[in-house]
């Protein structure tokens, strides 16, 4: 399969949003945990809790780079644009391979991520955050999902998702139910952001507590996907970690 490249960041062709054609999954399968029909509720507006140190939503990552494994180091840019401007201070290395035992499960079915590209941002002399490009992600409107994120190193977040439309807006929703997922005195959160069909991101939220049920980020008028960030220690020890592992990935219905 050809390379393609992060829908993050809003590529355009002719003013129709291109969808990397690679990344194309449809119907909702097996890993739906719930489901409304139609969005006869409203969805919680709890506000997500925010780390103690650290910006989470706000750490620049690499943009337009392959999604999905590569066949070589070779297909990596050396010089990937960033998503936002570095912070004084800040750097980028890379790039590497990520581990070749690292997946990512969502809507039933486990993929193997390993060969990603992957820079390491960072952010002062004890912060190094690698961002991973997972890619498109199929998710029904009004459908709740459960998901893992396995780092490669022996650990995983389980978490669960959902997008809807709902009261003019958009919606996309993140709990974090088990596992590894950075928390407590982390340095970075997962962090996600609704999405419309302008490309314009809604809220930015970051979630380090368990439970609780889903916490919103919303954009108005409708949704086109959720921008994820599942954030996780790598290797995992006791907060706060030097080294963070993020898998990013957007769920949409239109994936």
């Amino acid at each position: 399969m050809g390379k393609c490249t992060k829908l993050i960041g809003g590529v355009v062709v002719g003013g129709v949003v291109a969808i990397p054609i690679g990344l194309l999954q449809a119907g909702s399968g097996a890993g739906a945990i719930g489901t409304t029909g139609s969005a006869s509720e409203s969805p919680s507006t709890t506000a997500a809790s925010s780390p103690t140190t650290g910006t989470p939503a706000a750490v620049p990552h690499p943009i337009g780079i392959p999604v999905g494994p590569v066949s070589s180091l070779a297909d990596c840019p050396l010089s990937p644009a960033m998503s936002s401007p570095l912070p004084a201070g800040a750097y980028v290395t890379g790039p590497t391979l990520s581990p070749s035992t690292l997946s990512y499960t969502d809507n039933g079915q486990t993929t193997d991520e390993g060969n990603l590209c992957e820079y390491g941002v960072h952010v002062n002399p004890d912060i190094t955050i690698y961002n991973l490009p997972i890619g498109n992600r199929f998710a029904a409107e009004g459908t709740e999902y459960a998901g893992s994120f396995n780092n490669g190193l022996g650990s995983s977040c389980y978490f669960n998702y959902k997008v809807n439309t709902y009261d003019g807006y958009g919606w996309a929703g993140l709990e974090l139910t088990s596992g590894s997922c950075a928390h407590g005195a982390d340095y970075i959160y997962s962090n996600w952001s609704a999405v419309n069909g302008s490309l314009v991101n809604g809220t930015a939220e970051a979630l380090g507590t368990f439970g609780g049920g889903l916490t919103y980020s919303d954009v108005s008028p409708s949704i086109f996907f959720g921008e994820y960030a599942i954030c996780m220690e790598a290797p995992v020890g006791t907060p706060p970690a030097n080294t963070y592992v993020c898998a990013d990935v957007n769920y949409g219905p239109l994936f």
